[in-house]
């Protein structure tokens, strides 16, 4: 089994949200996911994820920073609110460091290549295995 497999193996019961405005970029984010994960589904803006969230307490979001109706940052200060804790990666063109500190687990420049996935499985296979063991 390589590590494409394992990882698979390992993180794909997990659920998945990607937010992003841009249809292309969220479509193809979603592929990407897709490929891991069994339960994928987006949303073009933050009011959306926090509906979708209502339904659905995700474990991933990978979230865009600048977005019409409710940016990226307002989204996840108010999952915070909501008391939901997903593992929460920005997507975003512009990075501001100071702007996500302490609201993000991972940041990304958009367009996501498999190489950035590859990170972003490793690191949340850590950091999901010590949460999965106390429940």
């Amino acid at each position: 089994m390589n590590e494409t497999q394992r990882l698979r193996e390992s993180l794909h019961h997990l659920t998945v949200l990607v937010v992003d405005d841009e249809p292309e970029v969220r479509n193809a984010t979603c592929g990407l996911m897709q490929r891991f994960f069994d339960h994928v589904e987006s949303a073009s803006d933050g009011l959306e994820a926090l509906d979708k969230f209502a339904q659905t307490p995700f474990d991933l979001l990978l979230c865009d920073l600048r977005m019409p109706r409710m940016d990226g940052l307002t989204l996840m200060h108010r999952l915070t609110e909501r008391g939901f804790d997903p593992f929460r990666v920005i997507l975003s063109g512009t990075i501001d460091p100071i702007d996500i500190q302490h609201v993000a687990h991972l940041c990304f420049p958009k367009p996501v290549d498999f190489a950035m996935i590859t990170i972003l499985l490793r690191t949340l296979e850590l950091y999901i295995k010590p949460k999965e063991a106390n429940v």
